[in-house]
């Protein structure tokens, strides 16, 4: 199955996988906010790396799973290779899907797509 094959600063962080059906994602977000603390005349910078997904079980109960949630700082340097495994590690976070919320923002969706045709 593909996975993705994670290392930072040449170190293996992880090799995230899900298995035949759902979402794998790596993302890499830089984020600079005009607030200030009071403590500070800086602006808030962040640097952050995630690995996560959305699993899609037969049984219907998807679960948002994480690997990785770490800052970074310039200079680092994030390798992601696609790989083809078998063995993958398990994810270190779960968090299961709420299928009443998946089904009211479909009907948001929904309402949104509704009101957008209304105005052409």
């Amino acid at each position: 199955m593909t996975c993705f094959q994670v290392e930072v600063n040449g170190e293996r962080i992880c090799v995230a996988g899900l298995g035949e059906f759902g979402v794998l994602t790596a993302t890499v977000s830089w984020v600079r906010n005009r607030h200030q603390s009071a403590t500070t005349t800086e602006a808030a910078t962040e640097i952050a790396f995630n690995v996560g997904g959305l699993t899609d079980n037969e049984s219907g109960v998807d679960e948002f799973v994480d690997w990785v949630r770490k800052g970074l700082s310039v200079g680092d340097e994030v390798r992601i290779t696609i790989v083809d495994a078998t063995d993958y590690d398990e994810p270190k976070e779960r968090k299961q899907r709420d299928p009443a919320e998946r089904t009211e923002r479909a009907r948001e969706y929904y309402e949104q797509l509704a009101h957008e045709q209304r105005k052409d």
